[in-house]
């Protein structure tokens, strides 16, 4: 077979580029691309029955599987971990933020709640869902200095970012990102965890 420049191909320099190529050849080459399409279609199908037996097994849709779905009224809230300010309710939408693995959790946030200044191992990523949530970079709280994110509004931030957050009015975020999740205070009397202080 002859290799053709780049520019000169078109329909006709290829077929005459293929003419040479035997029917053998071409009979070899169809029944290598038909074995490689049912290969596939099988691992498509075996993988599918894995998956519907796993479901089976575990009695929930997609639980521990990486497919989850929820709608707001299913939601399972309850308090936020004592690492957090008391007042927020926390609902864990997919994974286990304190193992290793994805995590999809929201939180809900009263009006005037706040989070002082504080990092993470690992980076996060927030959404605002409702509300309005003010995010700062620094290592303290300073309202004077934040951004606003509005309902729909992202934010990344990196690991062992000093960042602050906090309400006027309350908002419903969801943070997704690779557990464990932690919180580190940037200064250590800010952490509300009873344990911390012991």
């Amino acid at each position: 077979m002859k290799f053709l420049p780049v520019a000169s191909f078109s329909l006709a320099a290829l077929l005459l580029a293929a003419a040479p190529l035997r029917a053998a050849d071409m009979s070899s080459m169809g029944q290598a691309m038909d074995n490689a399409m049912d290969k596939g279609e099988r691992a498509r199908t075996d993988m599918h029955k894995a998956m519907t037996t796993q479901q089976n097994a575990q009695g929930e849709m997609g639980k521990g599987m990486g497919m989850s779905m929820h709608n707001p009224d299913q939601l399972k809230w309850g308090d936020a971990p004592p690492a957090l300010p008391k007042g927020a309710k926390v609902a864990v939408l997919d994974g286990d933020p304190f193992k290793p693995g994805p995590y999809v959790i929201r939180i809900k946030m009263p009006a005037g709640y706040k989070v002082p200044a504080h990092w993470h191992s690992r980076a996060e990523n927030v959404t605002v869902m409702s509300g309005l949530l003010f995010l700062g970079m620094g290592d303290k709280l300073d309202q004077t200095n934040a951004e606003v994110l509005k309902p729909g509004g992202f934010h990344a931030i990196g690991a062992q970012v000093h960042h602050y957050a906090f309400t006027k009015t309350g908002a419903v975020i969801q943070i997704h990102g690779e557990g464990p999740f932690d919180i580190t205070y940037i200064n250590p009397a800010d952490n509300p965890d009873p344990a911390a202080k012991k």
